[in-house]
């Protein structure tokens, strides 16, 4: 905050009502000079209001500049370091139990022209001097208060591999040639090093000013977004690669699509959005391509956004697309030998500024809750398990319909005493299938069933109703390797547990559907 006259205006901030009535809390700001401060204070709320504002009220003629302003919570500032994560939304994240966190996005760093893509060094320092930045593919500015070092607070917060997605000098309208990107390259090494480096190198002397003094690990970091085929980014990908792999060997680098036989490919991006039928038939997609033991897929953005095709699911999803979701990670698992990582994306959305029509977690100033998808991600991280058992569904020769039923099975732990399976129904009708698990030396009598469903296919959750659509849990009379089982209608996924039940080598489960109930 800075003064251009020799007049001291006093200004008081206060929290108080959307008109203006009713004062929550007030505090003067102090002196106000010619010279940009930082001036910080404290407001205690007399009361709760989850549309109150921040108000700044100058008493005395003066032209006053801004360049931030921030409001947070006490409970978030930790001696000198800010701890900028809502807990709430943070409980949600923990509790899907992530792997790793890809950050800061995909177009979100590319942008539409390389002056509104992310770049990294002007969102670390004091919070008060980052300029900020324009997010021209999802139209909003951005204080990057959100920066690297905070994004690496939050691959910690949820114990998550990082994985950062650089830019390399191509926007969505624009690329930089091979010959000039060099300074991109350096601006990448340099963010290794203000990650992982030691605190007495140039990049890592400021992460340790900003309050982190021990280094965090950085594994995985993808060169660009979404760039195949467009004008140099095959030339700067290998700068990129060449220049990163020298310098960290260890580095695992993404592409954004199978580079063979133009460069070398660790991982490749797979994005995919798409509507409900169309996601539930691709369950099969990663079923015929080659098994290359030193380059996986990395399915890193998936979801449901139409339904029907061509027309934007309605804000904020809905049981039968999470269906067919949940359907298609049952060929991820499938393929977990070719598929190394996968994710949803988007996660947050505030629900009065929805950039998607699909997302995982939905929030506003004061309230959050997971869509039917977040409660899939959340089942599937639950039972991911250790070891992929072979699973098919077979239907007999003159059946010639499609049943709507896709399957996985995961060994629990590495001796397979506790075997899970995914079923899920697509289908708008309940269904029985014959269950053979093959090589089951012992037969539990019962199974617990972790049940996702609802009356109608297009429920979803809400502020209103949180928790209408969210898995619940029963045990059911298992009668040995040979079982039947029904599929309760509107689209539904069971996660079913059995436990204990070791299993012989090498064992597979198979699905045959029987007939419809109507």
């Amino acid at each position: 905050m800075a003064l251009p006259v020799l007049q001291a205006p006093q200004v008081t901030a206060t929290l108080e009502s959307q008109d203006g009535k009713t004062v929550y809390a007030s505090a003067d700001i102090g002196d106000i000079s010619s010279a940009w401060k930082h001036p910080k204070i404290m407001l205690t709320s007399n009361g709760t209001d989850a549309s109150a504002q921040l108000t700044l009220y100058v008493n005395g003629a003066a032209d006053i500049s801004l360049r931030m302003v921030s409001l947070w919570p006490a409970e978030n500032v930790k001696g000198e370091v800010l701890q900028p994560f809502r807990p709430d939304l943070l409980q949600y994240l923990k509790d899907l139990k992530p792997r790793y966190i890809r950050m800061p996005g995909g177009c979100y760093v590319e942008g539409v022209s390389l002056n509104d893509a992310y770049f990294w060094k002007p969102s670390v320092g004091p919070i008060q001097d980052r300029p900020g930045h324009y997010n021209g593919p999802w139209h909003y500015w951005s204080t990057d208060g959100l920066g690297a070092f905070e994004y690496f607070q939050l691959a910690e917060e949820l114990d998550a591999e990082p994985m950062w997605v650089i830019n390399n000098g191509i926007s969505h309208t624009y690329s930089v040639p091979a010959n000039q990107i060099w300074p991109l390259v350096q601006d990448a090494l340099d963010l290794i090093e203000f990650v992982s480096g030691p605190a007495e190198s140039e990049w890592g002397a400021l992460r340790a000013k900003m309050g982190h003094p021990q280094p965090w690990h950085l594994n995985y970091f993808a060169i660009g977004n979404e760039d195949c085929g467009k004008p140099w980014y095959v030339e700067n990908y290998i700068a990129f690669f060449a220049a990163v792999r020298a310098r960290y060997p260890h580095m695992r680098l993404i592409s954004n699509c199978d580079m063979d036989p133009h460069a070398p490919t660790d991982l490749f991006d797979w994005h995919l959005y798409t509507d409900t039928q169309n996601m539930f038939d691709r369950r099969h997609e990663f079923d015929n391509i080659p098994n290359i033991q030193d380059k996986k897929v990395f399915a890193s953005e998936y979801a449901v956004f139409d339904e029907p095709a061509g027309h934007n699911i309605q804000f904020p999803g809905n049981l039968k697309a999470s269906i067919a979701e949940a359907a298609f990670m049952t060929g991820m698992e499938r393929n977990s030998d070719r598929v190394a990582m996968a994710a949803f994306a988007p996660l947050l959305s505030h629900s009065q500024d929805a950039a998607c029509p699909h997302d995982l977690v939905i929030f506003d100033n004061h309230r959050v809750f997971g869509t039917v998808s977040y409660y899939v991600q959340k089942l599937f991280s639950e039972f991911q398990g250790v070891r992929y058992i072979e699973t098919s569904v077979t239907t007999a020769d003159s059946d010639p319909h499609d049943h709507g039923i896709a399957a996985s099975a995961t060994c629990q732990d590495t001796d397979c005493t506790q075997l899970a399976f995914k079923l899920v129904n697509f289908g708008e009708d309940a269904q029985r299938v014959d269950l053979q698990i093959l090589g089951m030396q012992n037969s539990p009598d019962t199974m617990t069933v972790t049940l996702l469903n609802s009356t109608h296919a297009l429920d979803e959750n809400s502020f209103d109703d949180p928790f209408k659509v969210v898995p619940h849990k029963q045990d059911f009379k298992f009668n040995g390797p040979a079982s039947t089982v029904t599929l309760l209608p509107t689209p539904s996924v069971s996660s079913h547990w059995i436990c204990p039940s070791p299993v012989l080598q090498p064992a597979s489960v198979r699905l045959e559907p029987q007939y419809l109930l109507g």
